[in-house]
C-alpha cells in the first residue's frame, strides 16, 4: 500500500469545509469550475470507503477548484 505524503494528510483528514480552507488560503480568491455531473454506479473503492453497496447509483460531480492561481489547485469529485 502506498503511503500518503505528510503534507497531504493535513488536507485529507481536515475537519470542516475544504472550500473554506481553500478560500482562506487564497485570501478569498476561490472559484469552482464543474467539469462533469451525472448519475453513476459507485466504483468499488468508493463504495467500500463510504460503506455503501457498490450497486448503489449516486449523483457524481467532478470539478476543478481554483485558488489565486491560473492553474487549478484541486481536481475534486463529490459523490
Amino acid at each position: 500500500m502506498q503511503q500518503i505524503p505528510a503534507e497531504l494528510k493535513t488536507w485529507l483528514y481536515a475537519s470542516g469545509s475544504l472550500t473554506q480552507q481553500l478560500t482562506d488560503l487564497a485570501d478569498g480568491a476561490f472559484r469552482v469550475q464543474p467539469t462533469k455531473e451525472h448519475f453513476q454506479r459507485l466504483q468499488f473503492i468508493d463504495a467500500k470507503w463510504m460503506s455503501m453497496p457498490f450497486q448503489h447509483t449516486s449523483w457524481v460531480r467532478e470539478s476543478f477548484l481554483y485558488g489565486s492561481d491560473a492553474e487549478p489547485w484541486v481536481k475534486a469529485k463529490s459523490i
